[in-house]
């Protein structure tokens, strides 16, 4: 039986689920940004990259 605590806790994660996947959306929709013509593995790689060092930074070419 699942607790209410743990009810709580799935709604958090739920919450917080779906306000990354909404910024990730408005992120790859925003022309400015120009992601939306970049291939998958590249947002991919940036997504990786900014989670790992806490904000989003483009590496040097």
């Amino acid at each position: 039986m699942i607790t209410n605590r743990q009810t709580n806790i799935i709604n958090y994660l739920v919450i917080c689920v779906n306000d990354f996947a909404e910024e990730v959306f408005n992120k790859l929709s925003d022309t400015e940004t120009g992601l939306y013509r970049e291939s998958p593995a590249y947002v991919a790689t940036l997504l990786k990259d900014e989670i790992a060092n806490g904000k989003l930074v483009q590496m040097e070419v």
